[in-house]
Protein backbone atom coordinates (compact mmCIF):
# COMPACT_ATOMS: atom_id res chain seq x y z
CA UNK A 1 0.00 0.00 0.00
CA UNK A 2 1.20 3.55 1.10
CA UNK A 3 4.49 2.00 2.66
CA UNK A 4 5.92 -1.10 0.03
CA UNK A 5 8.50 0.77 -1.00
CA UNK A 6 9.23 1.93 2.77
CA UNK A 7 9.46 -1.36 4.54
CA UNK A 8 11.61 -2.39 0.86
CA UNK A 9 14.14 0.08 1.95
CA UNK A 10 14.28 -0.67 5.59
CA UNK A 11 14.75 -4.23 4.70
CA UNK A 12 17.35 -3.52 2.34
CA UNK A 13 19.06 -1.11 5.03
CA UNK A 14 18.79 -3.80 7.60
CA UNK A 15 16.63 -1.84 10.24
CA UNK A 16 14.73 -5.07 9.20
CA UNK A 17 15.37 -7.17 11.85
CA UNK A 18 13.81 -9.20 15.03
CA UNK A 19 13.38 -5.83 18.09
CA UNK A 20 13.98 -3.04 16.18
CA UNK A 21 10.59 -2.39 14.50
CA UNK A 22 8.13 -2.55 17.14
CA UNK A 23 4.55 -2.23 15.36
CA UNK A 24 0.87 -1.62 17.23
CA UNK A 25 -1.70 -3.60 17.38
CA UNK A 26 -5.07 -3.15 15.12
CA UNK A 27 -6.59 -3.07 19.07
CA UNK A 28 -4.56 0.64 19.97
CA UNK A 29 -5.11 1.82 16.55
CA UNK A 30 -8.46 0.83 17.27
CA UNK A 31 -8.58 2.28 20.42
CA UNK A 32 -7.15 5.63 18.74
CA UNK A 33 -9.86 5.91 16.06
CA UNK A 34 -12.49 5.49 18.99
CA UNK A 35 -10.82 8.50 21.11
CA UNK A 36 -10.53 10.56 17.86
CA UNK A 37 -14.26 9.94 16.56
CA UNK A 38 -12.20 9.73 13.22
CA UNK A 39 -10.26 7.23 10.87
CA UNK A 40 -6.55 7.70 10.88
CA UNK A 41 -5.03 8.24 7.17
CA UNK A 42 -4.42 4.83 6.20
CA UNK A 43 -0.43 5.44 5.50
CA UNK A 44 -0.22 6.72 8.99
CA UNK A 45 -1.86 3.20 10.32
CA UNK A 46 0.42 1.74 8.00
CA UNK A 47 3.36 3.12 9.75
CA UNK A 48 1.84 2.11 13.67
CA UNK A 49 1.23 -0.99 12.11
CA UNK A 50 4.90 -1.28 11.20
CA UNK A 51 6.50 0.74 14.04
CA UNK A 52 4.17 2.25 16.09
CA UNK A 53 6.21 1.71 18.95
CA UNK A 54 9.34 2.13 17.99
CA UNK A 55 11.76 1.82 15.26
CA UNK A 56 15.56 1.45 16.52
CA UNK A 57 17.70 4.90 15.72
CA UNK A 58 14.90 6.00 13.58
CA UNK A 59 13.32 8.84 14.59
CA UNK A 60 15.26 8.67 18.06
CA UNK A 61 14.67 11.04 20.50
CA UNK A 62 11.65 11.95 18.88
CA UNK A 63 8.17 12.09 20.90
CA UNK A 64 6.35 9.98 18.22
CA UNK A 65 5.56 6.75 19.38
CA UNK A 66 2.03 5.56 19.98
CA UNK A 67 2.68 6.23 23.65
CA UNK A 68 3.58 9.93 23.28
CA UNK A 69 0.51 9.98 21.21
CA UNK A 70 -1.96 11.46 24.00
CA UNK A 71 0.76 13.80 26.02
CA UNK A 72 2.09 15.70 22.34
CA UNK A 73 -1.67 16.46 21.69
CA UNK A 74 -1.99 18.60 24.29
CA UNK A 75 1.65 19.66 24.43
CA UNK A 76 1.21 21.49 20.94
CA UNK A 77 -1.60 23.74 21.75
CA UNK A 78 0.40 24.71 24.92
CA UNK A 79 3.39 25.56 22.99
CA UNK A 80 0.88 27.40 20.91
CA UNK A 81 -0.19 29.24 23.69
CA UNK A 82 3.05 29.55 25.34
CA UNK A 83 4.80 31.81 22.62
CA UNK A 84 1.18 33.50 21.78
CA UNK A 85 0.42 32.87 18.59
CA UNK A 86 -2.08 33.63 16.45
CA UNK A 87 -2.27 30.48 14.78
CA UNK A 88 -4.19 27.45 17.25
CA UNK A 89 -4.24 23.91 15.89
CA UNK A 90 -7.18 23.78 13.09
CA UNK A 91 -10.06 21.17 14.11
CA UNK A 92 -9.52 17.39 12.91
CA UNK A 93 -5.89 18.00 13.17
CA UNK A 94 -3.47 15.22 14.58
CA UNK A 95 -0.19 15.68 15.62
CA UNK A 96 2.31 12.87 15.03
CA UNK A 97 5.52 14.57 16.40
CA UNK A 98 7.00 16.94 18.77
CA UNK A 99 11.11 17.12 18.75
CA UNK A 100 12.78 18.32 22.06
CA UNK A 101 9.11 20.49 22.94
CA UNK A 102 9.59 23.22 20.75
CA UNK A 103 8.37 21.75 17.09
CA UNK A 104 5.73 19.62 15.92
CA UNK A 105 4.40 18.14 13.06
CA UNK A 106 0.64 17.63 12.17
CA UNK A 107 -1.90 16.23 9.11
CA UNK A 108 -5.27 17.22 9.00
CA UNK A 109 -7.89 14.31 9.22
CA UNK A 110 -10.11 14.97 6.02
CA UNK A 111 -10.04 11.99 3.98
CA UNK A 112 -6.37 12.28 2.52
CA UNK A 113 -4.91 8.22 3.09
CA UNK A 114 -1.41 10.00 2.86
CA UNK A 115 -1.45 13.66 3.95
CA UNK A 116 0.53 16.75 3.74
CA UNK A 117 2.07 17.36 6.77
CA UNK A 118 2.54 21.10 8.22
CA UNK A 119 4.89 22.04 10.98
CA UNK A 120 5.62 24.82 13.63
CA UNK A 121 8.45 25.77 15.36
CA UNK A 122 9.16 28.11 17.80
CA UNK A 123 10.96 31.38 17.50
CA UNK A 124 11.11 30.88 13.73
CA UNK A 125 7.40 31.44 12.90
CA UNK A 126 4.15 32.04 14.06
CA UNK A 127 2.02 30.29 11.04
CA UNK A 128 2.19 27.10 10.29
CA UNK A 129 4.55 25.78 7.23
CA UNK A 130 3.75 22.91 4.73
CA UNK A 131 6.97 20.75 5.14
CA UNK A 132 6.10 17.44 3.43
CA UNK A 133 3.74 16.41 0.48
CA UNK A 134 2.86 13.12 2.39
CA UNK A 135 3.37 11.21 5.57
CA UNK A 136 5.02 8.79 3.45
CA UNK A 137 7.45 11.32 2.05
CA UNK A 138 8.27 12.50 5.61
CA UNK A 139 9.07 9.03 6.80
CA UNK A 140 11.17 7.84 3.58
CA UNK A 141 13.60 11.13 4.59
CA UNK A 142 13.67 10.48 7.76
CA UNK A 143 14.57 6.86 6.97
CA UNK A 144 17.43 8.05 4.98
CA UNK A 145 18.60 10.94 7.44
CA UNK A 146 19.03 8.13 10.00
CA UNK A 147 20.56 5.82 7.50
CA UNK A 148 23.48 8.84 6.43
CA UNK A 149 23.83 9.99 10.31
CA UNK A 150 24.46 6.31 11.09
CA UNK A 151 27.02 6.05 8.07
CA UNK A 152 28.75 8.82 9.14
CA UNK A 153 29.10 7.42 12.65
CA UNK A 154 30.67 4.35 11.11
CA UNK A 155 33.12 6.01 9.23
CA UNK A 156 35.19 8.32 12.49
Amino acid sequence: MYLDATRTRLAQLGFIQPNTLKPCTKGEIESLHRSLGSELPKAYQEFLLLMGHGAGPILSGTHCFYEDLSEIQSRAAELLKENNSSFSLPDKSFVLLMHQGYYFLFFLIDGNDDPPLFSYSEGQQDNFVLSFNSFSEFLNAEIEFTTQVLREQNNR
